[in-house]
């Protein structure tokens, strides 16, 4: 799930490729990012840029979950490096051609950053240093824009790691990463796309941070109408933070007029569809829809959604459509039914509630701590963030090893102490 968050380092900087070049580039992302078809120019071809833009089509179908052979994909960066020192792609400048080569090498340490080793810290090296070269040289919005990212990347999945340590001797700083991405998300230019969909998988995906995550799908909808992914995005944001109604329309569009080239995100919108139709009331027109979502696979994702989201309906009706600070949260149910109810909660994006809700039970739960540390992250609570996984380690080290999302807890962990050694 990770490897797709970071392996975004290809993506090129628009303002500093001559002008041919970063106008096909601009061009090209339009059309991918739209689903429209993509010709290649010859001249496009007899420069060799064509292999660039075949990377970046690998790399975007790699974060839609399409499967990818990530051996080959390494490979092919690699050979695509190899041609640029070789200067078998023309019409680059010696700038482009660093830029390239930073971006590249940041690529293929992130595309093997679940196994670490030290081939692989010395690519993150290279490219922190030439981005950090290219910066210095250029300071515009795009130049930061590899730095930024490998700050942040570092900080999450190698806090305190003996290799960073060893080869790097620097654990990144995650806070000035985000504030530079943030400036790129609204500043930049070709990697304006890329530092957004980066704060949306950090915020949205690793977090479950929606109400800070819709700031940067919002902006990718608003810019590219005709995007269904960056449309899904923006309606996966709003369901999250209790916009229904909003998120509904948005998922509906998406779904009527599904496209040969279906990716995962376009089977999740459906079963979306569903559950916006379920909290609105209109359950036989959601039977209808979920019937065909079954059509397309009826396996694990559809089953449990079946057998645990809709038994859940009602509570999440009343946690959303409730008048808001019109009365005080129930604390007086059984330590069950706050729980169910915590997660309800926490699933729409209100944080302050879970925490009163989660807090109020009284049996010391794992599950419960990990609802708990999980909110702490989310609020920037980082020393209590810190003691409640401390308390899981600890006290329930076999509930944590098998639980099914222990490599984002670990990644979580890392952002709290990274943020830690900060102050």
């Amino acid at each position: 799930m990770f490897y797709r968050m970071i392996i975004i380092l290809l993506f090129l900087s628009a303002g500093l490729f001559s002008a041919d070049f970063f106008s096909y580039y601009a061009d090209f992302t339009q059309k991918l990012y739209q689903d429209k078809k993509i010709v290649y120019e010859s001249s496009i071809r007899s420069n060799g840029w064509d292999r660039i833009f075949s990377l970046y089509i690998k790399l975007y179908e790699f974060r839609l979950q399409k499967p990818a052979d990530v051996d080959k994909l390494y490979s092919d960066i690699d050979d695509v490096i190899e041609d640029i020192d070789d200067n078998v792609l023309k019409g680059l400048t010696s700038y482009e051609k660093e830029f390239l080569t930073a971006s590249l090498h940041g690529s293929l340490a992130y595309i093997k950053s679940s196994d670490p080793s030290f081939g692989m810290f010395r690519n993150i090296r290279k490219s922190k240093n030439k981005f950090e070269e290219l910066n210095k040289k250029y300071k515009t919005a795009d130049t930061a824009f590899g730095s930024a990212l490998t700050e942040i990347a570092l900080g999450m999945y190698f806090q305190n790691s003996f290799w960073v340590n060893s080869i790097l001797g620097y654990n990144g700083n995650i806070l000035k990463g985000q504030k530079e991405l943030d400036l790129i998300a609204f500043n930049g230019n070709i990697t304006k796309i890329e530092a957004n969909l980066f704060l949306i998988e950090y915020f949205g995906m690793i977090l479950k941070d929606h109400n800070s995550a819709i700031k940067y799908s919002k902006n990718l909808c608003d810019s590219y109408h005709g995007s269904k992914y960056f449309k899904y995005l923006y309606a996966w944001d709003l369901f999250h933070t209790g916009k229904i109604q909003q998120a509904y329309l948005l998922f509906k569009d998406i779904n009527s007029n599904i496209s040969n080239r279906f990716y995962a995100y376009q089977y999740e919108s459906i079963i979306y569809e569903a559950k916006c139709l379920y909290l609105t009331g209109k359950g036989s027109d959601a039977d209808e829809v979920i019937s065909y979502a079954s059509k397309i696979h009826d396996g694990y994702i559809i089953q449990k959604f079946k057998n645990e989201w809709r038994s859940s309906v009602k509570l999440r009706q009343e946690a959303i459509f409730r008048p808001q600070y019109a009365g005080g949260i129930n604390l007086k149910l059984s330590d069950d039914e706050l729980k169910r109810t915590a997660d309800v909660y926490f699933d729409h994006g209100f944080f302050r509630e879970t925490v009163l809700l989660a807090e109020g039970i009284k049996k010391t739960d794992p599950e419960i701590l990990v609802l708990r540390f999980r909110t702490a992250v989310i609020m920037q609570d980082w020393k209590k963030a810190d003691r409640l996984y401390n308390e899981i380690d600890s006290g329930f080290e076999e509930f944590l090893d098998s639980h099914p999302d222990r490599t984002r807890l670990e990644v979580m962990k890392n952002i709290v102490s990274n943020h830690l050694d900060l102050f």
